[in-house]
């Protein structure tokens, strides 16, 4: 479900897996803002193998943007599935979230 790929003193990038419903947002919740609260503040979410994205888990990514951006950081979604950016769009979020093809262009414009 979740697998923190690096950690830099800022930066934490972390790839998703499977289905990000009801269940796997409570169970990523307090991961993810662990890792904010530890000095995290730009967080890279790898979204390859995330297959579908419910109203829970968009909460979720809303909360995470919200304190990512109170500690003076950011949220970046990487990879975004076809049927993941569909929902993003359709719920109006699209163009809320910094998005990327893959790691290394977050990365960039996070710490550039």
């Amino acid at each position: 479900m979740i697998e923190i790929i690096e950690k830099t003193e800022a930066l934490a990038v972390v790839a998703l897996r499977g289905r990000l419903d009801s269940a796997a947002a409570r169970a990523l919740e307090t991961p993810l803002e662990d890792l904010v609260q530890a000095g995290h503040r730009f967080v890279v979410l790898d979204f390859t193998a995330v297959t579908l994205l419910a109203s829970d888990g968009l909460k979720l990514l809303l909360r995470l943007e919200a304190l990512c951006r109170k500690n003076d950081g950011a949220l970046a979604l990487v990879a975004v599935p076809e049927g993941v950016l569909v929902v993003l769009e359709l719920a109006g979020f699209a163009p809320h979230f910094r998005r990327y093809a893959d790691v290394a262009a977050a990365r960039a414009a996070l710490e550039g």
